[in-house]
């Protein structure tokens, strides 16, 4: 194995999960006590660019594979942790898996096609 990240979705759930630590994944919790008008969610990260005033002051739940934005809640999920995000946006998180794959693929044992798609694509 050399990477899983993966999100599914459900109509009222979330469940992720991230293993091993190859890539990153992060998770926001943001309370609408921390959002207002000045807190929009604004992003403006490497590969990712969203502005939403709507969600200033709502509860929301992000995961992404990287912080989109500046707010300093962002916690970078553990190797093997599976988060559920319910309906009532009440985040859970588990160590589902404590050790790494037996057979760790690393960067090197790819062939270079599949090693150039690991990295993130440049921006301008």
């Amino acid at each position: 194995m050399y990477s899983l990240n993966m999100i599914l979705t459900t109509a009222d759930e979330l469940w992720a999960v991230r293993y091993p630590e190859t890539h990153e994944l992060y998770v926001l919790d943001r309370t609408s006590k921390s959002g207002g008008e000045d807190h929009a969610l604004v992003a403006d990260s490497r590969r990712i660019r969203t502005h939403s005033p709507e969600l200033a002051d709502r509860h929301v739940v992000i995961v992404a594979t990287e912080k989109m934005t500046d707010h300093d809640d962002w916690r970078l999920l553990e190797s093997g942790e599976l988060i559920r995000v319910g309906e009532d946006l009440r985040v859970s998180s588990e160590v589902i898996f404590e050790q790494p794959p037996r057979h760790l693929l690393k960067l090197e044992h790819l062939d270079q096609k599949a090693a150039a798609s690991q990295h993130p694509p440049k921006t301008a």
